[in-house]
């Protein structure tokens, strides 16, 4: 199974509450990169997959910027998140 299969699957368990989408323009409120910076990330694995809500539209579950928001070393140290300050 892979790790976006797993991760759907565990997403269906959440209550409504903990399945909350936002859009990239509320992703970049909350996350300290730029949009480039953002895709870049997700291409590396290292950033939340955005997911397709159809006609072009995408979303992040909010629960997983926060989540990778709390585990990111950079944010722990109180150091940035690789944006020039």
């Amino acid at each position: 199974m892979t790790t976006a299969a797993i991760a759907t699957d565990r997403r269906q368990d959440l209550p409504l509450s903990s399945r909350r989408m936002i859009r990239l323009k509320q992703v970049m409120e909350v996350v300290p990169l730029s949009r480039s910076t953002i895709y870049e990330r997700m291409a590396e694995g290292t950033f939340p997959a955005s997911f397709s809500l159809g006609g072009g539209v995408s979303a992040w579950y909010e629960r997983d910027i926060i989540a990778w928001l709390e585990s990111c070393p950079e944010n722990k140290k109180g150091v940035s998140l690789g944006v020039a300050a």
